[in-house]
This record gives C-alpha cells, sequence and structure tokens, in this order.
C-alpha cells in the first residue's frame, strides 16, 4: 500500500482526469489520452492513510506530506 500511495493521486469525478502534479502520477497521462481520457495536471494535496487488511496481520501506509505514522508487528 505504501507504493500505492507514494506514486500521487489520480481523480476522475466524472469528468476530466486529474493527476497530482509533481508526482508518478502525471506518467498515467498519455495512456488515459489514448484511451479518451482528457488530462490535466493540479495540486491534489489531500492525505491519505490505508490499512491492508490480511489474514493473519495488517499492513500500514502513511502520507509523508501529512501528520502520522504507521506503526505494528
Amino acid at each position: 500500500p505504501q507504493s500505492a500511495i507514494n506514486t500521487g493521486h489520480i481523480v476522475n469525478l466524472n469528468g476530466p482526469t486529474e493527476l497530482e502534479e509533481h508526482t508518478n502520477a502525471v506518467q498515467f497521462a498519455a495512456p488515459l489520452q489514448a484511451l479518451g481520457h482528457h488530462t490535466y495536471n493540479t495540486n491534489l494535496n489531500s492525505g491519505l492513510h490505508v490499512i491492508m487488511i490480511e489474514p493473519h496481520r495488517l499492513i500500514g501506509a502513511v502520507d509523508s506530506r501529512r501528520e502520522g505514522s504507521a506503526k505494528g508487528y
């Protein structure tokens, strides 16, 4: 989950697809445009924290732009 968070945000609310500027999310512009999406790069500065549930453990991941940390065993 940490790798996914580190990629940057991609948002589509039934219109143009927003790609978080200055992140790896912008690499999806050309493939999305080839599928007919209108894309643009913008500041998507929201924080995101994730807990992935596996059969015998939880894996946490955090957005480095926000406070917080993932701890566990």
